[in-house]
C-alpha cells in the first residue's frame, strides 16, 4: 500500500514539474516571438522616416 502511494506522489511531482517546463518554455517562446515582432515594427518604422 505505502509502495503504490509514493508511486502515485512521484507521478504527481513529475507532471507538475512537466508542466511548469511547459509553461516556463511556453513563456520564452512567446516573449522571444514578441520581441521579433517589435524589432520587425521598429525596423519597418525606421525604413519609413528615411
Amino acid at each position: 500500500l505505502l509502495q503504490y502511494a509514493n508511486e502515485d506522489r512521484l507521478k504527481i511531482a513529475l507532471s507538475s514539474i512537466s508542466n511548469g517546463a511547459l509553461v516556463c518554455f511556453t513563456c520564452v517562446a512567446s516573449n522571444s516571438i514578441l520581441k521579433r515582432q517589435t524589432f520587425a515594427l521598429n525596423m519597418t518604422n525606421e525604413e519609413k522616416k528615411k
